[in-house]
Formats: C-alpha cells, sequence, structure tokens
C-alpha cells in the first residue's frame, strides 16, 4: 500500500468514527439543546370566562412584531397539528371558580391535561398570564397546571409563570409589558409611559348616581338595591350580557377613623403629579395601610403616591345602550372586618345619589346574545337576573316574541318579587314565552331555580334540541353549580359539553 493509500484509508476510518459517535450523542445531543421551531406559527390562546383574558389576548396580537401574523386561538382550539408547528405559545388563561377551566379552555383541559397522551413540545418556547381572584382557594391553579403540562411536554419557558388578579390588570399594555420584557426574543410594538402616569388614560368615566332603591324592604335575604347612574358626557356603547366596572370608595366614617388612628389632618393639602386634592379627598380610592413616615407633606405625598388602588368591583349590566342610563341589581354585601362589602356598601349606602361615580364598561362576549334570534333559556337567582334582563329587553327591542324562557329564583314569595311587574307584562306582551318563578323560603312550596329545571326537564330537551341558547347568571357556588348538575343530569355529560364547546351554554358567574 501506497504512503497515499494510508492516508486516505486512515482519513476514512477517522471519518467513519465520527460519524459512529455522532449517532451514539444523537439523543443526549437533541435533548441538551433542541431545535427552536423557526418556521413554526407564534400562537397567542387565551381561555376566559369573563372576557378579560381575550382582551389581554387580543391587544397581544397587536402587540407582537414578527414575520408572520399571531394566530388567535381560544384554548380549546388548540389541537395536534398546531400545538406540533407552534413556534411559540404566548397563554393567557383564566382561573374559574375553585381551581376549574374556564368553559373554552375545558375541552383542552380533558383532551391533554387530564390523560396521559403525549405531546412533544420540544423546540416550542412558551410564556403562561394567569389570572384569578385571591377570594378562591385555589388561585390561578389552573394556569399553575396548564405551565406544568407544558413543562413536562418539553417546552421551553421564555418567562416564569406571572399571576394576576383582574383589578391588576386595568392597564392592558403596561401588564403585556411587563410579563414579556426580560424576553430578548420577543419584540412589541410602540413604547407607552409608565403605569403610575397614566391615570388621565384609564378609561374611567363619570357618571352620576340617581338612584339607590331597596326593592327586596323586610326580606329574610341581604337587601337588593336596584342602582341608576348616568353618564357625564358621551354615553359608551355597550352590549347585553356586558358588565360595568366600579372604583369603589371608603366612606367618610372610615376615611375619619383612619386619620384620627394615624394623627393625620384630613384638611392637610398635597399636591401629586401637577394634581391637588386634601388628603381625605386622596385617601377616598385608596387601601388604607399605615404610612411608615408622614411628618411633613414631601414624605406624605411620596408615601401616598405607592398606596395601591383600591380594587375595582363589577356588576351585570341590566340595561340597554338606548335605555341611555346603567342600571343595576346589587345585593348590599356584609364583611366581618369592615361592616358592608367595599363595592355593594359604596354603591348602596355610602355614596349619597348625584355623586359622581368612576365606572368604565368591560366586553363580555361570552355572554354577548347568539348571533341569530334564537329560542333563549334564561337561569339565574338573586342578582342575576341583572345579567338576564338585558337579554330579556334586547328581545323586545327588536320585537321579538315568544322562544323566550326565564327561570329565575329568589327567596321571599312576599318580600322578594324582584321587577315582576316588568316581567309579568313581557310574558303577556309575548316577549317571554314561559315564566318559571321559584323561592326557597315559600312556607308552601319551597324550591329553587334548579328544581324548575328538573320539574320541567321534558321542555328543557325539547328546547335544546330545537337549538336553544342558555345563559345562567348569578353566584358559582350554590345556584351556578346546582344548575350545572342538573343540566348534565337532565341533558347528559356530553350533550352539556357539547353545548359549552359551541357557545350555547353561556354562564356569568361570580
Amino acid at each position: 500500500m501506497t504512503d497515499t493509500q494510508r492516508i486516505v484509508f486512515s482519513s476514512l476510518l477517522a471519518f467513519l468514527w465520527l460519524l459512529f459517535t455522532l449517532w451514539c450523542l444523537r439523543k443526549r445531543l437533541y435533548q441538551a439543546a433542541p431545535t427552536l421551531r423557526d418556521g413554526g406559527q407564534d400562537i397567542v390562546a387565551y381561555a376566559s370566562q369573563g372576557g378579560r383574558s381575550l382582551v389581554l389576548a387580543e391587544h397581544l396580537i397587536n402587540l407582537l412584531q414578527t414575520d408572520h401574523q399571531p394566530q388567535l386561538l381560544c384554548l380549546n382550539d388548540l389541537n395536534d397539528k398546531i400545538l406540533s408547528n407552534a413556534r411559540r405559545l404566548f397563554l393567557i388563561v383564566s382561573t374559574y371558580g375553585e381551581g376549574e377551566p374556564p368553559d373554552n379552555g375545558a375541552l383542552f383541559h380533558k383532551r391533554y391535561m387530564r390523560t396521559a397522551k403525549k405531546v412533544k413540545l420540544h423546540g416550542c418556547e412558551f410564556a403562561v398570564l394567569a389570572l384569578g381572584d385571591r377570594s378562591y382557594t385555589h388561585f390561578c391553579v389552573f394556569g399553575q397546571a396548564l405551565q406544568q403540562s407544558l413543562l413536562q411536554w418539553g417546552a421551553e419557558p421564555m418567562s416564569e409563570l406571572t399571576k394576576l388578579e383582574p383589578f391588576q390588570t386595568h392597564n392592558h399594555d403596561q401588564v403585556l409589558r411587563n410579563w414579556l420584557q426580560d424576553q430578548p426574543k420577543v419584540s412589541l410594538a410602540y413604547d407607552v409611559e409608565p403605569f403610575r402616569t397614566q391615570i388621565a388614560t384609564d378609561n374611567f368615566s363619570y357618571l352620576q348616581l340617581s338612584e339607590q332603591t331597596c326593592i327586596n324592604p323586610g326580606s329574610p335575604g341581604a337587601p337588593l338595591f336596584q342602582i341608576s347612574a348616568s353618564y357625564i358626557g358621551p354615553v359608551p356603547n355597550w352590549l347585553p350580557g356586558d358588565t360595568l366596572e366600579i372604583q369603589p370608595c371608603n366612606s367618610e366614617e372610615r376615611i375619619r377613623q383612619w386619620l384620627q388612628a394615624q394623627q393625620l389632618d384630613g384638611k392637610q393639602w398635597l399636591s401629586i403629579d401637577g394634581v391637588g386634592h386634601t388628603l381625605s379627598v386622596w385617601l377616598s380610592d385608596r387601601q388604607l395601610l399605615a404610612p411608615e413616615n408622614s411628618s411633613d407633606v414631601i414624605t406624605a405625598a411620596q408615601w401616598l403616591d405607592d398606596l395601591s388602588k383600591l380594587p375595582s368591583r363589577e356588576y351585570s349590566i341590566a340595561s340597554l345602550h338606548e335605555e341611555a342610563c346603567i342600571r343595576l341589581l346589587v345585593r348590599q354585601e356584609q364583611d366581618q372586618q369592615t361592616g358592608l362589602g367595599l363595592g355593594s356598601g359604596w354603591l348602596t349606602a355610602h355614596a349619597a345619589q348625584g355623586t359622581f361615580l368612576r365606572g368604565r364598561i368591560r366586553s363580555n362576549p361570552g355572554f354577548h346574545p347568539p348571533p341569530t334570534m334564537s329560542p333563549l333559556i334564561l337561569i339565574g337567582a338573586g342578582s342575576g337576573l341583572a345579567g338576564l334582563r338585558g337579554h330579556i329587553a334586547h328581545r323586545a327591542a327588536a320585537g321579538q316574541s315568544g322562544l323566550c324562557w326565564l327561570c329565575y329564583g329568589e327567596r321571599s314569595p312576599q318580600y322578594d318579587q324582584i321587577w315582576l311587574e316588568e316581567l309579568t307584562y313581557c310574558l303577556s306582551s309575548k316577549v317571554l314565552s314561559e315564566l318559571s318563578l321559584s323561592y326557597s323560603r315559600d312556607a308552601d312550596n319551597p324550591r329553587y331555580v334548579q328544581d324548575l329545571l328538573e320539574e320541567n326537564s321534558e321542555m328543557l330537551r325539547q328546547w335544546v334540541d330545537d337549538q336553544a341558547y342558555i345563559y345562567v347568571c348569578g353566584k358559582l357556588s350554590g345556584m351556578g353549580n346546582a344548575v350545572d348538575m342538573i343540566m348534565q343530569k337532565v341533558l347528559g355529560q356530553e350533550k352539556v359539553q357539547l353545548l359549552k364547546e359551541s357557545g350555547r351554554y353561556c354562564r356569568e358567574l361570580y
């Protein structure tokens, strides 16, 4: 063998050995450094019961700067094909009640998270923004479970799980920037001013309180108030199912007691960001925490500027935009520590008629009227009638008659005949074709609203077969859960699931 042949032969052996070594290490190298799916799709997915996550997701679509337009989907719409092609997943999800997924995320939860189905997301990056309510035991638990599932499937996190309460999401732009600000691969459009200086752009408008009437005096239940307020200036548009978000305030007595305990003068004048008010006025919508140091005006302004705003409260709107005023139905809640509830106390007791309220409309697409004038089954209890009354008024304004069944429950037939005169008129004028009422404290025939559905199970099945839409409004615990159980008993679990997935079973529960 010549020298040249020996060199060629040695080089060939070395090359073959290198190939063999790489083949042996292929799996380890793949796991250590997964290749991102550069040709894949950016997906923005949401799971939202009341619409807040959807609003944030829509805003993120406008902010993201990518080579290809990101795709906006609800979580239920994610399937094997979409997931296998996803380059980046931006997931904005709410937790519903005590740890449940929202209805438009329940199918994804069942299909992927509750089964041993293998999902391969190696090379896919993700970020999860979780919304939840700390008053529930399991805060943001659905978002946490989604984060863990994605990690198990091999996806690479772009950031830590972010958890927020609804009142922390008012400034959509800043919320999304804070969530993704440390991601060099994520490019967002245009800059905004810091959140603290955007007091004038928080989208709150002024309304003047014109009515706060208790409409069930003597009831064995908590007082129920009809609240009316009119906009000062332009009236924004809203649809049946939308809610009014109110910025509550502390009562004058609560502020006085706090100032006295802190040995502060409520008449002290403070100027913050060029706006001047007395200390009492500045404290009206802030959480009253003890200041660390308030010895002079400058120091007081500094700690006051850092005090958090009181969390907002949301209420279903009972009136139509054409009625030119906001109409609410508010149950006066009791707080064991401070007396009346924060929002209900402000609207029903602390704010005098004529007071200017700060509020804004929040769209709730999942509870808007159906796309066509389909049959409607409206189910509610207590203050939940507000969210249903808008749909009834919408039918009346459109000149529709019949094919609308209201099932409503309250406590006493003697004291809790809420808006009965109006509902009776709707029945006689054929806007309502069926009106079923139940009273849980009726001495002769105590029943709950879910009992009405079970008693009329045959009619319920027939209406659903005739393509009726079902809208449920009221408290999740008690009525909301009980109604869902009856639905599954009468219609079957599979049918109820199909109704939710198709958007024909809509729930606004709190």
